[in-house]
């Protein structure tokens, strides 16, 4: 062997040595919702994003700690845009003929209700830890100002999130 093959060979082994053993990762998952789609007016739009962090993975565990993250995004976003479904149309019913439909006037105030919460369901969403989570959910509820489908819709969003960052923290 040469000695620059040699020395070719001694660079890699010693790049080899040299990769990290720990790493993070962060994964996220976005969706831009039409809302005339979801029962709101046409041109309206709403950003629903997620993002997960995990620090100090194995490299060897990346791979699945990297699609787990991605599924957990991915879950967030659209219970998210359900929770906005169910909270905007209403709970569909299984018969069609049953299927109540909402007077245009109490879409509307459905509409206003929830663009009234966007930054509470954002602050929840962006918690990072379950303290930080409590911290949001405290000056959420210091607010009087909200009506009992906005608290039923934030109680919901804040339960399925604390079980997340529970799960994550595990």
């Amino acid at each position: 062997m040469s000695k620059r093959n040699k020395r070719k060979e001694k660079e890699v082994e010693d790049s080899v040595t040299t990769l990290p053993m720990k790493m993070d990762i962060t994964r996220s998952y976005s969706r831009k919702l039409n809302l005339s789609a979801h029962g709101g007016e046409q041109f309206e739009t709403v950003d629903i994003s997620e993002s997960r962090t995990a620090k100090d993975v194995s490299v060897v565990q990346a791979p699945e700690i990297s699609e787990y993250l991605y599924k957990c995004c991915v879950d967030s976003v659209e219970d998210a845009i359900k929770a906005y479904d169910e909270m905007m149309l209403g709970e569909q019913e299984d018969e069609p003929k049953k299927k109540k439909k909402k007077a245009v006037s109490e879409i509307d105030e459905d509409k206003v209700e929830f663009s009234e919460i966007k930054d509470q369901i954002n602050e929840l969403l962006e918690a990072d830890s379950i303290k930080e989570l409590t911290k949001v959910a405290k000056a959420i509820a210091d607010n009087g100002d909200l009506t009992k489908k906005q608290i039923a819709y934030l109680t919901k969003l804040y339960a399925k999130r604390k079980d997340e960052l529970t799960k994550m923290a595990d």
